[in-house]
Protein backbone atom coordinates (compact mmCIF):
# COMPACT_ATOMS: atom_id res chain seq x y z
CA UNK A 1 0.00 0.00 0.00
CA UNK A 2 1.62 3.34 -0.64
CA UNK A 3 1.25 6.38 1.30
CA UNK A 4 1.71 10.18 1.14
CA UNK A 5 2.54 12.64 3.84
CA UNK A 6 1.30 16.04 3.45
CA UNK A 7 1.82 18.75 5.71
CA UNK A 8 0.69 22.12 5.10
CA UNK A 9 2.58 25.06 6.48
CA UNK A 10 0.11 27.82 7.61
CA UNK A 11 1.60 30.31 9.77
CA UNK A 12 0.32 31.79 13.33
CA UNK A 13 -1.13 34.48 11.26
CA UNK A 14 -3.74 32.82 9.48
CA UNK A 15 -5.23 31.55 12.68
CA UNK A 16 -4.46 34.96 14.17
CA UNK A 17 -7.07 36.65 11.06
CA UNK A 18 -9.61 33.83 11.53
CA UNK A 19 -10.18 35.41 15.24
CA UNK A 20 -9.59 38.91 13.75
CA UNK A 21 -6.67 39.79 15.85
CA UNK A 22 -3.66 41.73 14.51
CA UNK A 23 -0.83 40.49 12.29
CA UNK A 24 2.56 39.95 13.79
CA UNK A 25 5.23 42.30 12.93
CA UNK A 26 6.37 42.29 9.27
CA UNK A 27 9.26 39.96 9.19
CA UNK A 28 9.08 38.13 12.46
CA UNK A 29 10.04 34.54 12.13
CA UNK A 30 6.93 32.43 12.83
CA UNK A 31 7.14 29.35 15.35
CA UNK A 32 5.33 27.20 12.86
CA UNK A 33 9.02 27.42 10.92
CA UNK A 34 11.35 27.72 13.88
CA UNK A 35 9.67 25.09 15.39
CA UNK A 36 6.72 22.74 14.22
CA UNK A 37 8.36 22.77 11.09
CA UNK A 38 11.77 21.49 12.70
CA UNK A 39 10.14 18.59 14.97
CA UNK A 40 8.45 17.49 11.79
CA UNK A 41 12.12 17.07 10.20
CA UNK A 42 13.36 15.11 12.87
CA UNK A 43 10.21 12.51 12.67
CA UNK A 44 10.66 12.10 9.03
CA UNK A 45 14.93 11.83 9.41
CA UNK A 46 14.13 9.40 12.33
CA UNK A 47 11.74 7.31 9.78
CA UNK A 48 13.29 8.01 6.87
CA UNK A 49 10.59 9.63 5.37
CA UNK A 50 10.19 11.85 2.48
CA UNK A 51 7.03 13.86 2.42
CA UNK A 52 5.66 16.60 0.63
CA UNK A 53 5.18 20.73 2.35
CA UNK A 54 2.53 23.19 1.19
CA UNK A 55 4.25 26.56 1.87
CA UNK A 56 2.46 30.28 2.03
CA UNK A 57 4.37 32.19 -1.04
CA UNK A 58 4.67 35.42 1.61
CA UNK A 59 6.38 32.92 4.18
CA UNK A 60 8.90 32.49 2.11
CA UNK A 61 9.90 35.73 1.82
CA UNK A 62 11.39 36.27 5.66
CA UNK A 63 14.61 34.75 5.41
CA UNK A 64 14.81 32.73 8.14
CA UNK A 65 11.63 31.21 6.96
CA UNK A 66 13.89 30.94 3.36
CA UNK A 67 16.61 29.62 5.00
CA UNK A 68 14.49 26.47 6.72
CA UNK A 69 12.20 26.02 3.42
CA UNK A 70 16.17 24.99 2.18
CA UNK A 71 16.86 22.84 4.66
CA UNK A 72 13.17 21.48 3.79
CA UNK A 73 14.37 20.49 0.51
CA UNK A 74 17.70 19.66 0.84
CA UNK A 75 16.60 16.56 3.26
CA UNK A 76 14.82 15.69 0.04
CA UNK A 77 11.05 16.30 0.88
CA UNK A 78 8.93 18.36 -1.69
CA UNK A 79 8.01 21.79 -2.01
CA UNK A 80 4.42 22.46 -3.01
CA UNK A 81 2.43 25.82 -3.44
CA UNK A 82 -0.02 26.66 -0.73
CA UNK A 83 -0.81 30.78 -2.67
CA UNK A 84 0.62 33.84 -2.01
CA UNK A 85 -1.13 35.07 0.83
CA UNK A 86 -3.60 32.13 1.70
CA UNK A 87 -6.71 34.11 1.08
CA UNK A 88 -10.08 33.62 2.50
CA UNK A 89 -12.81 32.01 0.31
CA UNK A 90 -10.00 31.40 -2.78
CA UNK A 91 -12.32 29.79 -5.10
CA UNK A 92 -15.11 32.50 -4.98
CA UNK A 93 -12.19 35.16 -5.95
CA UNK A 94 -11.55 37.18 -9.06
CA UNK A 95 -9.54 35.11 -11.88
CA UNK A 96 -6.69 37.90 -12.06
CA UNK A 97 -6.41 37.56 -8.32
CA UNK A 98 -6.24 33.51 -8.36
CA UNK A 99 -4.05 33.60 -10.73
CA UNK A 100 -1.84 36.23 -9.43
CA UNK A 101 -2.07 34.31 -6.16
CA UNK A 102 -1.11 31.22 -7.40
CA UNK A 103 1.61 32.41 -10.21
CA UNK A 104 3.49 34.46 -7.28
CA UNK A 105 3.70 31.73 -5.00
CA UNK A 106 5.35 29.51 -7.87
CA UNK A 107 7.66 31.58 -8.69
CA UNK A 108 8.99 32.33 -5.30
CA UNK A 109 9.29 28.83 -4.37
CA UNK A 110 10.84 28.13 -7.01
CA UNK A 111 13.82 30.47 -7.39
CA UNK A 112 14.16 29.50 -3.64
CA UNK A 113 13.81 25.79 -3.58
CA UNK A 114 15.93 25.61 -7.31
CA UNK A 115 13.23 22.69 -8.22
CA UNK A 116 10.44 22.81 -9.97
CA UNK A 117 7.32 23.60 -7.95
CA UNK A 118 4.35 20.73 -9.74
CA UNK A 119 1.60 20.47 -6.62
CA UNK A 120 -1.05 23.17 -5.30
CA UNK A 121 -3.32 23.31 -2.51
CA UNK A 122 -5.85 25.70 -2.26
CA UNK A 123 -6.24 27.34 1.25
CA UNK A 124 -8.87 25.81 3.15
CA UNK A 125 -9.77 23.54 0.71
CA UNK A 126 -11.65 25.85 -1.37
CA UNK A 127 -11.49 24.41 -4.78
CA UNK A 128 -13.37 24.45 -7.89
CA UNK A 129 -13.17 23.46 -11.68
CA UNK A 130 -12.03 27.40 -12.61
CA UNK A 131 -9.26 26.88 -10.28
CA UNK A 132 -8.49 23.37 -11.57
CA UNK A 133 -8.43 25.03 -15.13
CA UNK A 134 -5.93 27.93 -13.92
CA UNK A 135 -3.61 25.11 -12.96
CA UNK A 136 -3.42 23.24 -15.97
CA UNK A 137 -2.91 26.19 -18.08
CA UNK A 138 0.52 27.20 -15.46
CA UNK A 139 1.51 23.30 -16.00
CA UNK A 140 0.93 21.82 -12.88
CA UNK A 141 0.88 18.37 -12.10
CA UNK A 142 -1.39 17.76 -9.15
CA UNK A 143 -3.88 19.50 -7.22
CA UNK A 144 -4.61 18.59 -3.59
CA UNK A 145 -8.00 20.46 -2.65
CA UNK A 146 -10.49 17.76 -2.45
CA UNK A 147 -11.84 16.36 0.70
CA UNK A 148 -14.21 13.79 0.17
CA UNK A 149 -16.40 13.82 2.68
CA UNK A 150 -19.97 14.85 3.97
CA UNK A 151 -19.01 15.82 7.62
CA UNK A 152 -16.02 18.25 6.51
CA UNK A 153 -17.73 21.35 5.29
CA UNK A 154 -20.22 21.40 8.43
CA UNK A 155 -16.98 21.23 10.49
CA UNK A 156 -14.86 23.54 8.74
CA UNK A 157 -17.88 26.14 9.19
CA UNK A 158 -18.36 25.57 13.30
CA UNK A 159 -14.60 25.95 13.75
CA UNK A 160 -14.49 29.07 12.15
CA UNK A 161 -17.17 30.53 13.40
CA UNK A 162 -16.21 29.54 16.68
CA UNK A 163 -12.83 31.02 16.22
CA UNK A 164 -13.75 34.07 14.60
CA UNK A 165 -16.79 34.73 17.26
CA UNK A 166 -19.51 34.62 15.14
CA UNK A 167 -21.07 32.61 11.98
CA UNK A 168 -18.90 32.58 9.10
CA UNK A 169 -19.64 30.40 5.86
CA UNK A 170 -16.42 29.44 4.60
CA UNK A 171 -16.13 28.43 0.90
CA UNK A 172 -13.88 25.64 1.74
CA UNK A 173 -14.85 22.43 1.45
CA UNK A 174 -17.31 21.24 -0.69
CA UNK A 175 -20.29 19.08 0.13
CA UNK A 176 -20.43 18.25 -3.60
CA UNK A 177 -17.44 16.81 -3.49
CA UNK A 178 -18.13 13.83 -0.82
CA UNK A 179 -18.67 11.40 -3.53
CA UNK A 180 -15.53 11.68 -5.57
CA UNK A 181 -13.17 8.86 -6.01
CA UNK A 182 -10.54 8.47 -2.80
CA UNK A 183 -7.35 7.88 -4.37
CA UNK A 184 -5.36 9.51 -7.14
CA UNK A 185 -7.09 10.22 -10.32
CA UNK A 186 -7.73 12.43 -13.12
CA UNK A 187 -10.78 14.57 -12.92
CA UNK A 188 -13.10 16.33 -15.45
CA UNK A 189 -11.94 19.39 -16.13
CA UNK A 190 -15.80 20.32 -16.05
CA UNK A 191 -16.61 18.56 -13.14
CA UNK A 192 -14.02 17.58 -10.56
CA UNK A 193 -15.83 15.69 -8.52
CA UNK A 194 -15.92 12.62 -11.21
CA UNK A 195 -12.66 10.92 -13.41
CA UNK A 196 -11.70 12.61 -16.89
CA UNK A 197 -9.48 12.43 -19.17
CA UNK A 198 -6.79 15.15 -18.64
CA UNK A 199 -2.99 15.03 -17.57
CA UNK A 200 -4.07 17.26 -14.60
CA UNK A 201 -3.91 14.86 -11.46
CA UNK A 202 -6.20 15.09 -8.16
CA UNK A 203 -4.99 13.71 -5.09
CA UNK A 204 -7.75 13.72 -2.62
CA UNK A 205 -7.12 14.24 1.29
CA UNK A 206 -7.82 10.68 2.56
CA UNK A 207 -10.84 10.31 4.80
CA UNK A 208 -12.27 6.81 5.70
CA UNK A 209 -13.74 4.58 2.93
CA UNK A 210 -17.69 3.81 3.96
CA UNK A 211 -18.60 6.85 6.21
CA UNK A 212 -16.01 9.65 4.68
CA UNK A 213 -15.44 10.73 8.05
CA UNK A 214 -11.89 13.25 7.67
CA UNK A 215 -8.38 10.94 9.50
CA UNK A 216 -5.88 13.51 9.25
CA UNK A 217 -4.42 14.78 12.28
CA UNK A 218 -6.47 17.63 13.57
CA UNK A 219 -9.65 14.71 13.58
CA UNK A 220 -7.26 12.47 15.02
CA UNK A 221 -6.55 14.81 17.94
CA UNK A 222 -10.17 15.63 18.69
CA UNK A 223 -11.31 12.46 18.95
CA UNK A 224 -8.83 9.55 19.53
CA UNK A 225 -6.40 7.68 18.03
CA UNK A 226 -8.92 5.15 17.07
CA UNK A 227 -10.13 7.01 14.28
CA UNK A 228 -6.69 6.91 12.75
CA UNK A 229 -6.79 3.09 13.16
CA UNK A 230 -9.80 2.30 11.85
CA UNK A 231 -9.54 4.29 8.76
CA UNK A 232 -6.28 3.06 8.11
CA UNK A 233 -7.74 -0.89 8.52
CA UNK A 234 -9.90 0.29 6.25
CA UNK A 235 -8.00 1.70 3.64
CA UNK A 236 -5.54 -1.16 3.65
CA UNK A 237 -8.25 -3.67 2.85
CA UNK A 238 -9.47 -1.68 -0.14
CA UNK A 239 -5.63 -0.90 -1.32
CA UNK A 240 -6.56 2.59 -1.43
CA UNK A 241 -3.47 4.97 -1.96
CA UNK A 242 -3.13 7.10 1.52
CA UNK A 243 -2.99 10.72 1.90
CA UNK A 244 -2.26 11.64 4.99
CA UNK A 245 -2.49 15.71 6.46
CA UNK A 246 -0.58 16.90 9.54
CA UNK A 247 -0.51 21.02 10.04
CA UNK A 248 2.76 22.78 11.08
CA UNK A 249 0.48 23.68 14.22
CA UNK A 250 0.51 20.44 15.35
CA UNK A 251 3.75 20.58 16.75
CA UNK A 252 3.20 23.87 18.50
CA UNK A 253 2.03 24.41 22.30
CA UNK A 254 -0.60 26.18 21.37
CA UNK A 255 -1.33 27.54 24.93
CA UNK A 256 1.90 29.67 24.55
CA UNK A 257 0.77 30.74 21.15
CA UNK A 258 -2.98 31.78 22.61
CA UNK A 259 -4.61 29.54 19.73
CA UNK A 260 -7.70 28.88 21.33
CA UNK A 261 -8.00 25.25 19.55
CA UNK A 262 -11.04 23.68 21.13
CA UNK A 263 -10.31 19.98 22.05
CA UNK A 264 -7.00 19.73 20.33
CA UNK A 265 -4.95 18.66 23.34
CA UNK A 266 -1.75 19.56 24.85
CA UNK A 267 1.38 19.49 23.13
CA UNK A 268 2.91 15.73 24.32
CA UNK A 269 -0.50 14.24 23.60
CA UNK A 270 -0.46 15.62 19.81
CA UNK A 271 3.42 14.99 19.63
CA UNK A 272 2.55 11.05 20.62
CA UNK A 273 -0.03 10.95 18.31
CA UNK A 274 1.96 12.52 15.75
CA UNK A 275 4.67 9.91 15.92
CA UNK A 276 2.47 7.02 16.70
CA UNK A 277 1.13 7.45 12.70
CA UNK A 278 4.15 8.52 11.82
CA UNK A 279 5.65 4.86 12.37
CA UNK A 280 3.07 3.03 11.56
CA UNK A 281 2.33 4.40 8.06
CA UNK A 282 6.58 3.51 7.57
CA UNK A 283 5.85 0.41 8.93
CA UNK A 284 2.92 -0.75 6.65
CA UNK A 285 3.05 1.67 3.87
CA UNK A 286 5.41 2.15 1.33
CA UNK A 287 5.71 6.18 2.09
CA UNK A 288 6.66 8.64 -0.56
CA UNK A 289 6.51 12.04 -1.80
CA UNK A 290 3.04 13.05 -3.81
CA UNK A 291 5.35 13.68 -6.70
CA UNK A 292 6.71 10.34 -6.09
CA UNK A 293 3.50 8.71 -6.34
CA UNK A 294 2.08 9.72 -9.04
CA UNK A 295 5.74 9.59 -11.08
CA UNK A 296 4.94 5.50 -10.06
CA UNK A 297 1.30 5.81 -11.73
CA UNK A 298 0.16 3.80 -9.45
CA UNK A 299 -3.71 5.44 -9.74
CA UNK A 300 -6.62 2.82 -9.09
CA UNK A 301 -8.73 2.30 -12.30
Amino acid sequence: MKAVIQVDLDSLWTYRRYRNLDPPAPGAIDPVYSVGVKRFLDMFRKNSIKATFFVIGSDALIPEHARIIKEIVEEGHEIANHTMSHPLNFSSLAEEIIIEEIKKSHEILERLSGKKVRGFRAPMFSIDERVLKILKGLAYVYDSSVLPSFIAPLALNCAHSILGGGLRNISGSNIRFANTPLCLYRPDMENMAKRGQGKLYELPISVMPGLRLPMHSTYVFICGRWLFDWGLREMRKKQIHLNYLFHGIDLLDIIKYDLKLPLFGGLEKRKNICEYIIERLKSECEVMSTLDLIGKNGWCA
